[in-house]
């Protein structure tokens, strides 16, 4: 097997496991949430699922996109933008956590079941409603800010 033919098989389980988890957690998908916010969400989330030596970096990506790395001396980044939803979030703190804890990385089981459990506490925490609240977003007629 070439490469080029690997390559685009592992491109095509991405595609299925972000449109699997988008089918299932519909809530966490259509719940956006801002810059203030996103912040305290991942402390919360971080502070709980006991998730160390993590930086996150707010307005590094485009909308719908996130992305967790790693330097060399051991230190974890988030990256989201500005207006994200849930889902995004919880799946890159779910990278971190499976990469701190459980010694593994990429989209597999182990990943899907710490994704669930991550979403399931912010549905107990109510982080949902929390944000509807506090929510920052801007009115009809406003622009969302660069």
């Amino acid at each position: 097997m070439r490469n080029s033919q690997r390559e685009e098989g592992e491109r095509m389980a991405y595609i299925k496991f972000y449109s699997k988890e988008r089918e299932e957690f519909k809530t966490a998908t259509n719940t956006h949430i801002f810059e203030p916010d996103i912040s305290m969400i991942f402390r919360k989330l971080c502070r709980h699922f006991k998730i160390t030596n993590v930086k996150l970096e707010i307005g590094k990506m485009r909308d719908g996109c996130g992305r967790a790395t790693y330097s060399g001396y051991g230190i974890s980044v988030i990256k989201v933008s500005k207006k994200t939803d849930f889902l995004i979030l919880c799946h890159e703190i779910s990278h971190i956590y499976n990469r701190q804890k459980l010694h593994c990385w990429g989209h597999n089981k182990r990943l899907w079941k710490t994704l669930k459990r991550i979403i399931k506490y912010c549905e107990k925490k109510n982080y949902w409603g929390m944000v509807s609240q506090t929510s920052t977003s801007p009115t009809e007629g406003q622009s969302y800010p660069d």
